[in-house]
């Protein structure tokens, strides 16, 4: 099940015991318009704090920056969203995190999300 936070990143568990998946909601895209750039803020295997940035974004009508929804070691970044980054969908993970327990957090259901 995927949570969400108020600036529009989504979490949810890729499968059972981790890593967590983390992308950007539907809202946070259409703000966006067409996305032309991701870039990590961070070097894989980092150890971060909840809404530490992780990502930037940059589209034709703004670059905005993209939030740990919970702290953990970012593991991984979706490389092929990288590459094209016009690929991108509400559905579609743009980095791994690995956590200890990521819904101690403060987080929404997708009810609250929207």
């Amino acid at each position: 099940m995927k949570r969400y936070t108020k600036t529009h990143e989504w979490i949810m568990e890729e499968q059972e015991g981790g890593p967590y998946l983390v992308g950007i909601t539907q809202t946070a895209l259409d703000m966006l318009g067409d996305v032309v750039y991701f870039e990590p803020s961070v070097e894989p295997d980092v150890v971060i704090g909840a809404t530490q940035e992780v990502m930037v974004v940059e589209s034709v009508k703004a670059a905005s920056d993209i939030y740990a929804p919970v702290g953990g070691a970012v593991r991984e970044f979706n490389q092929a969203v990288i590459d094209d980054p016009s690929s991108i969908t509400a559905d579609t993970w743009l980095f791994k995190l690995e956590v200890a327990n990521p819904f101690a957090f403060e987080l929404l259901s997708e009810e609250e999300e929207t």
